[in-house]
C-alpha cells in the first residue's frame, strides 16, 4: 500500500491520504483509490505531491524529493506532447501527411517494397487532403521527410528531458512553468 503526501506552496505538508491501493499520477493531478477515502481525484496542487510507501516517514521527507518526483511527471507529460506532435503529421512541399503509428507503418512497408522492387506505377500515399500518387523518388523523399520530422521532435524531447534532469528547481511551481515547444 501507499500514501499520497500533498504539500502547500510554502513546501509544508498540507495533508496525507493513507491506504492508497492504486494511483494514477500526472503533473497537475492524481487520481487514486484509498481504503479509507474511496476513489478520488486531487488537482490544483500548488505545492505538489508525492506517492510513497505506506510506511514511509513523511517527517523525514525533504521537499526536494517532491521536486524530483515531479520532474519525472513533467518528463512523462513532455513525452506525451512529443508523441502528439509527431502524429499530427508533417509537411513535404505543398502536402501535409498524417503520421500516426499506423501511417508510419504503412509508409515503412511501402518503402521496404520499393527497396525490393522498384515500382513502375506511382505509389499512393495518404495526405490530409486524400490519397495522392507519387513517383518512387518523390515517395522516398516523403519518407525521409517523415523520418526527419520524427527525429527532430524526439531531439527536442531529449534536450528538454536533459535540461529538466540537470536543473535544480526551488519548487514544484517553478518546474511546472518550464515550457518547451515542439513546433521548432
Amino acid at each position: 500500500m501507499e500514501k499520497i503526501i500533498v504539500f502547500n506552496k510554502d513546501k509544508e505538508v498540507l495533508f496525507t491520504i493513507e491506504g492508497v491501493v492504486s494511483a494514477t499520477p500526472s503533473l497537475d493531478s492524481v487520481t487514486y483509490q484509498s481504503e479509507t477515502e474511496g476513489v478520488g481525484k486531487l488537482k490544483g496542487l500548488e505545492g505538489g505531491y508525492i506517492i510513497l510507501s505506506q510506511d514511509a516517514d513523511e517527517t523525514a521527507l525533504d521537499y526536494q524529493e517532491v521536486v524530483e518526483y515531479t520532474k519525472q511527471l513533467k518528463i512523462e507529460e513532455l513525452s506525451k506532447e512529443c508523441n502528439d506532435s509527431i502524429v499530427q503529421g508533417f509537411e513535404y512541399k505543398e502536402d501535409i501527411f498524417p503520421y500516426s503509428i499506423e501511417d508510419q507503418q504503412n509508409l515503412n512497408q511501402q518503402l521496404a517494397m520499393c527497396s525490393v522492387i522498384a515500382p513502375l506505377e506511382p505509389i499512393e500515399v495518404k495526405t490530409f487532403e486524400g490519397n495522392k500518387q507519387f513517383d518512387m523518388y518523390t515517395f522516398i523523399d516523403i519518407c525521409q521527410a517523415g523520418a526527419a520530422h520524427r527525429k527532430k521532435k524526439q531531439e527536442i524531447f531529449q534536450n528538454a528531458k536533459q535540461q529538466i534532469l540537470n536543473t535544480s528547481y526551488e519548487s514544484v511551481q517553478e518546474l511546472k512553468t518550464v515550457y518547451f515547444s515542439f513546433d521548432g
